[in-house]
């Protein structure tokens, strides 16, 4: 229990006061304590032998003294005790105080914002006058009559000016709803008569087909085909900008220059008419793009979608569903000729196709050869519609990507994967120029009576079709060769007889076809394989052995061959005698580079020649190689060792020198 005279004494004295004299009492016991522990301890010597007793007098003083500083110690701990709780009592007061207020501030805020959002709800309300479209104020007080207008009123009253312009709305809208019912009326009677009249065409329909058909072997035989010019029409009215173009063009071409030139347009004209409506419908692509780029958050991506779904119902009352980025146009332009040119012979055909959300042109190419002649021995498809047009124009037109800015960004933004959308088609730079299509802008946007006025006789549909035959041609002598080496019956041609050693020992095996990823990844350390990367097509293997030295070639093909000579890749042959990484470079850099410095070669026979050439430097280096452990080989090198042997009448990759016994290379 706490006295009165407890809480006077809490009150007037500080916790520091308490604090030093419980320290002061506390010092003062332990000084006790110390001289009644010394006074009862008996010692001798300096050592404790024991305890001795202290009288009466001395024991009860130090007792007393101790009990006093220990009441005294109580009373302080007692008073200490005290101040800590009136000073809880004080911190827990003040903290309700602030709970207190801080609710109170709590709770008018949550008041404030509810205020702010009724603001906001006021300001922003829309009243259902804000959606009407009345007419302008100029064109009311102009067209209203003074009894609804009131100038002199509505001109200083807004809100009069408002009910005045909305009671004009309401007269106006009464009488042409007046003028819409009379109007309908009309209506019912001419689609009654219109009905009337195509029941009657609908009847006649029949009969004119049996018509036509029965006047189409009189066409036949007077060679008219109106019927034909007449659908190609049709589909010439719908057409897009770039597949008109091409149509005109093609056209003006086998018109001026190639009559046997077949030209059709295939596919369905009604579905063509309602792919080209569904285009239409649409928003511009590029205005989708900088939406997708713009329109980052979810907020805006739903306002975004809102406003679509309205222009959407707004242009499109049918409701029609937009088309997709990888759809093609169902219609195509079909291009036929036929290729004569010595034993080549056979007949091309070209397919144009029109992708209208990518605005680009793809082409399907496919060769018929007449000749029977037999395919490749490697079993490479040399002909493959993928790769048989690949680097035609220009150097770097594989047709293996998107041609235009828009194309690669709409297939990067829809994560549109290029063979999906192609399969062995290519979009070739070519066809894209040919089409008008401009591979810099986003959009082509042409009239086509301006295109009618342009000159569609154009050089590069004539150099197409020329390089075209050039290409095949190059492709069926490629094959050509290729049997030959796997016959190993290569000849080589006559006027290359007087700068070649035309006598060869060395053998070559069998050719087989090489895939080109398993190629790119045992010659990945090869610098060359990284330049011949681009324009690689094709990829056959052979070994070339002379006596006891042999080579490992992987020839690379270039798809524009032979405009781009094929590369040699040579390793020794497991087992060989000679593994001199120098001299096998030598050999490289002979038949890739050197031979075409000294000889100039027909690029029909660069392949050949070069095969022929590795042979001849095999030869050589398996005659070095016998030279040097004092033995002899039958080898077409073996007239370099003649003195008399003047190096100038050949193309020799080395010269040997009796004296050192080496080879000397001609670098």
């Amino acid at each position: 229990m706490e006295s009165t005279w407890d809480r006077e004494m809490a009150q007037s004295t500080s916790s520091e006061e308490n604090c030093s004299k419980f320290k002061e009492c506390t010092k003062k016991l332990q000084v006790t304590l110390s001289k009644a522990m010394k006074e009862r301890t008996e010692t001798r010597a300096g050592q404790v032998v024991g305890c001795k007793k202290l009288d009466e007098d001395t024991e009860s003083s130090y007792l007393s003294s101790g009990l006093a500083c220990i009441m005294q110690l109580k009373k302080y701990n007692r008073l200490e005790k005290m101040l800590l709780k009136k000073n809880r009592d004080k911190v827990s007061e003040a903290r309700q105080m602030v709970d207190s207020q801080h609710l109170q501030y709590v709770n008018m805020m949550y008041e404030l914002q509810h205020l702010r959002t009724e603001i906001a709800k006021c300001l922003d309300y829309k009243s259902a006058v804000d959606e009407i479209e009345m007419v302008p104020e100029q064109q009311f007080y102009d067209q209203a009559p003074p009894s609804i207008s009131c100038p002199e009123v509505t001109k200083s009253d807004p809100h009069e000016l408002c009910k005045a312009r909305l009671e004009w709305e309401l007269t106006q809208r009464k009488s042409l709803k007046e003028e819409r019912k009379v109007v309908e009326s009309e209506k019912k009677t001419v689609l009654a008569h219109i009905k009337k009249r195509k029941s009657r065409l609908d009847s006649l329909l029949p009969k004119l087909k049996e018509a036509i058909e029965a006047t189409k072997p009189v066409q036949e035989a007077l060679g008219v085909q109106k019927e034909k010019s007449l659908y190609q029409e049709q589909f010439l009215q719908v057409f897009p900008v770039p597949m008109f173009l091409l149509y005109c063009r093609f056209k003006a071409y086998k018109d001026a220059y190639n009559p046997n030139l077949v030209l059709d347009i295939l596919g369905d004209l009604e579905k063509v008419e309602k792919q080209m409506r569904e285009v239409k419908s649409v928003p511009d692509l590029n205005a989708e793009i900088e939406e997708q780029s713009e329109l980052e958050s979810q907020e805006l991506s739903d306002v975004r979608s809102e406003r679509s779904k309205k222009r959407q119902t707004k242009s499109d009352p049918a409701n029609v569903q937009p088309m997709r980025i990888s759809t093609k146009l169902d219609s195509s332009i079909q291009i036929s000729f036929e290729v004569k040119e010595g034993d080549l012979n056979g007949q091309v055909k070209l397919i144009f196709y029109y992708f209208p959300k990518l605005n680009i042109v793809s082409v399907h190419t496919s060769f018929m050869n007449a000749s029977e002649g037999p395919s490749p021995a490697s079993g490479i498809d040399l002909l493959r519609p993928s790769s048989l047009l690949s680097f035609l124009r220009n150097g770097d037109d594989k047709g293996d990507e998107f041609p235009t800015l828009e194309s690669q960004l709409l297939a990067k933004s829809n994560k549109i994967k290029f063979v999906e959308v192609f399969g062995e088609d290519r979009p070739f730079k070519w066809a894209q120029i040919l089409a008008g299509i401009d591979l810099a802008a986003e959009n082509v946007k042409a009239d086509k009576s301006l295109i009618l006025k342009a000159d569609l006789v154009s050089t590069d549909v004539q150099s197409l079709f020329k390089d075209i035959k050039s290409r095949i041609g190059n492709r069926l002598i490629l094959e050509k060769t290729l049997n030959e080496i796997d016959s190993g019956h290569l000849v080589l041609p006559q006027e290359y007889a007087d700068k070649l050693l035309t006598r060869v020992v060395a053998n070559m095996s069998k050719i087989s076809a090489v895939d080109l990823e398993s190629f790119y990844t045992e010659f990945s350390s090869r610098t060359i394989v990284e330049a011949i990367h681009l324009k690689a097509g094709f990829v056959v293997k052979f070994t070339v052995k002379s006596d006891k030295v042999g080579v490992t070639s992987h020839v690379v093909i270039p798809l524009d061959y032979p405009c781009s000579n094929t590369i040699f890749i040579l390793n020794w042959i497991s087992g060989s005698e000679v593994t001199n990484k120098d001299m096998l470079m030598n050999i490289e850099q002979e038949v890739n580079v050197e031979i075409f410095n000294d000889i100039k070669i027909d690029p029909a026979h660069n392949m050949t020649v070069q095969i022929h050439h590795l042979k001849q430097c095999v030869d050589i280096v398996a005659a070095h190689n016998a030279l040097q452990k004092g033995t002899t080989v039958e080898a077409s090198g073996t007239k370099i060792f003649k003195p008399e042997f003047n190096s100038r009448t050949r193309v020799l990759p080395f010269k040997y020198d009796p004296e050192s016994r080496t080879f000397d290379v001609r670098y």
